[in-house]
């Protein structure tokens, strides 16, 4: 069952059942249950049926644990409570409560896979920060990198670059690399084999459409949608110049626009403002959001022949940069 579970977070082919030697171990850690588990390519111990094991009790214990098997211990919980995982994760021990979180970050590692989680070995759509994490190893260079990196250029907190880390895991396309306690990824695939593995879970960015009036527009706001895609191919821009911001940034100055149904159009002074579900200056070039979200936003829309040319253009400019 741990295995199983480990499995469908981390992927099948990260996870490895290993022989557990003979040890003689003293009496008072022979009331617990041992497995030995890889996960990609780190040993670890998990130590079952310690759960009315008091805290202070554990930690004197978890020390010996590791010096017999030599490798980190994990407690496996069966029904944590939030207190006791909050206790935990703030002592830094180690476990797994099975079918609901994983909390190892030694291997760069916190996930809760509960409920409102996506599961890896189910996975949707991504949320709007797993995309973050998506499109980070888009436009990355080349090599390896750790959780820090991900953190400086998106703002993500530990928890959500965890999370897109073991979604991306799951689907396969990392590969992992150990330097000292760290763990660092990059791709393991060329770039359009990424991009038809993870298209099947990104969403448009899009959280709402309004209109502003041109005169209006915020200092630096990025050219999106078809606008964006004029500046990415040779079609022409459309009449109406379409914009991108954050939803953070739209709350500071959401009075100032309309709906489409209270604005009076006129080519000249209107302006569409897509507003994203992530900031859309993350991966900006040059005034333009980054051209796989803006394909996103516009890929499902009704285009005639030459706006779908650019679309497809676009993409081949994004597989071979």
């Amino acid at each position: 069952m741990l295995s199983e579970y480990l499995k469908s977070v981390f992927g099948e082919k990260n996870v490895k059942n290993l022989p557990r030697t003979k040890i003689a171990l003293p009496l008072y850690l022979r009331n617990f249950s041992y497995e030995i588990i890889s996960l990609y390519g780190k040993k670890y111990v998990f130590v079952g049926g310690a759960n009315e094991v008091n805290l202070r009790a554990y930690k004197t214990q978890k020390n010996n644990i590791e010096r017999f098997f030599e490798c980190e211990a994990v407690l496996v919980e069966d029904n944590c409570t939030a207190q006791k995982r909050k206790t935990l994760i703030e002592n830094g021990v180690l476990f797994v409560e099975i079918g609901k979180q994983v909390f190892i970050p030694t291997l760069g590692v916190s996930v809760w896979t509960g409920r409102t989680a996506e599961k890896a070995c189910e996975l949707g759509s991504f949320t709007p920060q797993t995309q973050l994490v998506a499109l980070y190893f888009l436009y990355k260079d080349n090599g390896f990198i750790g959780a820090e990196a991900i953190k400086e250029k998106t703002g993500l907190n530990g928890m959500a670059i965890s999370r897109g880390i073991a979604a991306l895991n799951a689907l396969g396309v990392l590969k992992v690399e150990q330097k000292g306690r760290k763990k660092l990824y990059d791709l393991n695939c060329l770039k359009s084999d990424y991009l038809k593995i993870i298209s099947e879970h990104c969403v448009s960015p899009i959280f709402k459409k309004v209109l502003l009036k041109k005169a209006k527009l915020p200092k630096g706001i990025l050219f999106a949608g078809l606008s964006a895609l004029s500046h990415y191919s040779n079609l022409a821009e459309p009449e109406i110049a379409e914009f991108a911001i954050s939803k953070s940034e739209y709350a500071k100055i959401k009075n100032e626009y309309v709906t489409f149904d209270d604005f009076i159009f006129d080519d000249d002074c209107a302006a569409i403002v897509e507003v994203w579900k992530y900031p859309p200056e993350i991966f900006a070039m040059n005034g333009v959001a980054d051209g796989y979200s803006v394909y996103l936003s516009i890929k499902d829309t009704d285009t005639d022949e030459r706006t779908e040319a650019a679309k497809e253009y676009l993409m081949e400019k994004i597989c071979n940069e």
